[in-house]
């Protein structure tokens, strides 16, 4: 599953960094210029990279669940489409998060 999920998300951050037309107009409807498309694209492929590694997969698959999160309100509240997929995506990444929520609470800082 964890191979399932960072091939997914490196596919699509690699999709949004290139200007996948039908992503160029998501971040348009949502009255952003390109900055935050790159941003989230830059996010996906890092968390997707980190989660084919030992050490930070924990940290990978926390910041494909806040993407997740991100992408979930945005639908909600925003664009006021269907937030399904993002759920989804949420859940596997907590799925793979859930076990090692330990590495994450040190790597951030135990406070």
């Amino acid at each position: 599953m964890r191979g399932s999920l960072a091939i997914f998300f490196l596919t699509v951050g690699i999709a949004k960094l290139y200007g996948i037309p039908e992503f160029v107009q998501l971040f348009e409807r949502l009255g952003v210029g390109p900055w935050l498309r790159y941003l989230v694209g830059t996010a996906e492929i890092a968390g997707a990279t980190a989660l084919f590694t030992t050490y930070f997969v924990a940290l990978g698959a926390f910041t494909l669940f806040g993407v997740s999160v991100g992408a979930f309100f945005t639908q909600m509240f925003i664009l006021r489409g269907d937030p399904v997929h993002a759920i989804v995506l949420a859940a596997l990444a907590a799925v793979v998060l859930w076990p090692r929520r330990d590495e994450v609470v040190r790597f951030l800082g135990d406070r």
